[in-house]
Parts: C-alpha cells; structure tokens; sequence
C-alpha cells in the first residue's frame, strides 16, 4: 500500500472536528475562513443558475401552452367549414346580439371566465366581423392591457367589440365607451359579475347601459343562476361576501347541480 493512500484512510477515519483541527494548523484561520466562504459563494452562485434555469424553463413551457392553445383555436376554426357556431346555440343567439350592437355603431364588453374559451372566441369573432378584438385576461402585460383600454375608449376607429376574462378585467378598469355587457357564462359569485358590469358603470358614462347574461338551459349554468338568485332573496351578504358558502351545499343540492337535465340534451 502507498503512503498517499495509507494517508487518506487515516484522515478518512477522523471525525470532522480532528479535520478541521488540522487544517487550522496547516493552513492558518485565515485561510481556512477564506476557503469557506469562497465554497459558500460558489454554492450561492450554483443555487441562483438553477434557479434562473428553472424560471426560463417555466417561461418556455408557458409560452410552449399559450402557443399551442392558440394553435388549437385556429384548428377548430378551421375545421368543420364555419361550423364552429353551430356548436353552441349560445353562440348563435350571442352573433345575433352583436351584430345589431356593430351595426348600430355601439361597443360592448364580452367577459368570460374561461381563458382558452376566450381565445377561441376572439378568433372566431375576428374571423366573422373582420375586426380587432382584444382579450384581456391574466396573461395581459401591464402595457397591453393599458394599450387595450386606450384603443377602445379613445380611438374613434377602435374595436367595438372587447373581450375580458372575469377575474383579470373585472376590476380597476374604466370602460365608459360600451354600451353593451355580455356575461357569456356564469360565475358563482355575483358579486364578480357585478363588478364586471360596472367598468362600464363609471364616471363620464352618459348612455344607457344593456347588460345581458347568457345561462344554457339544463346545464349546470341553470342551477347556478338559480341558486344565486335564491340566496339572493335570502341575503345578498350571503353571496357578495364570497365564494365561502358552496362549502355548505348538501349531497343531494350537489347532486342536482351537476346534473345534466333531460332538456339539455338533444334527441
């Protein structure tokens, strides 16, 4: 057996604290502090290159989704020669809606909760109508989102039709230029919806406002509009003040309103 080795297995059968006592008389406490310090830096330096690793790879993977969710929309679009209303009589009774709403020269606010329906919706409008019309939901910039707002309220050549999700459009804007709400699908809680329709219920709004909700007979939609009007009627604090009382619905109300009804499903 060498010496290098006979060496190495005697300091491998030390503890660290006799390791560390003869590096202090070799090297100095000078240089043994600097020797830590350089490893914890390095290792603070090897931490934040993964973790700028790890955030490009988010970023990709979210960019990779929101490319293929685009890609998907224009799929179904393409596909099915025009089709793609007929799907949805929803759909249908809403372009007969908005086609008064563009020919009488009006704007109106579309919100959804859905942000891949809302996608899908804005190419199939701009595919019919020929003309802009912005999405703003929770991937929206900051300097997008003011872009869109600007567009629409001041520029005398802006969309007329605006698309916004629930959540991200709901609040803290100003959209005094439309006449028109439309509240494509139901949220639980009304107080969301009311805050939506009241971006177009703001200082300087001298029109008339229409506000339409759209509920699908027999689907879940129906029993959700029903309930919150129940609650309604009972308190409005039950239901403004959050979504905290779906907590105390019964097996039996829960299994009524999932429920697929008889009239909801063609013959």
């Amino acid at each position: 057996m060498s010496e290098g080795n006979g060496l190495a297995q005697r300091i491998a059968r030390l503890d660290w604290r006799a390791v560390m006592m003869i590096l202090i008389a070799v090297l100095g406490v000078g240089v043994l502090a600097a020797l830590i310090t350089n490893q914890r830096a390095a290792d603070a330096e090897r931490d934040a290159a993964l973790a700028r690793q790890s955030q490009s790879y988010e970023v990709m993977i979210l960019a990779q989704s929101l490319a293929g969710t685009i890609a998907s929309a224009e799929a179904v679009l393409a596909s099915g020669n025009g089709s793609f209303s007929s799907r949805s009589g929803k759909l249908q009774r809403l372009e007969e809606i908005l086609e008064e709403v563009i020919e009488a020269g009006d704007r109106a606010l579309l919100f959804t909760q859905f942000a891949e329906w809302g996608l899908l919706l804005k190419a199939h409008l701009e595919r019919k109508w020929r003309q802009e019309v912005p999405f703003l939901y929770g991937s929206t910039s900051k300097a997008e989102r003011q872009a869109m707002v600007d567009r629409f309220q001041d520029d005398p050549r802006g969309p007329q039709l605006f698309l916004l999700s629930l959540k991200a459009g709901g609040v803290g804007l100003n959209l005094t230029r439309a006449s028109h709400v439309f509240h494509i699908d139901r949220w639980w809680n009304p107080a969301v919806e009311d805050q939506a329709t009241d971006r177009a219920h703001r200082i300087g709004q001298q029109r008339e406002v229409e506000v339409r909700t759209f509920v699908c007979i027999g689907t879940i939609e129906e029993r959700i509009d029903a309930m919150i009007r129940d609650k309604r009627v009972l308190s409005d604090l039950t239901v403004t003040s959050g979504e905290h009382w779906l907590a105390d619905i019964g097996d039996d109300e829960l299994h009524d309103l999932i429920r697929l009804r008889d009239e909801a499903v063609g013959e």
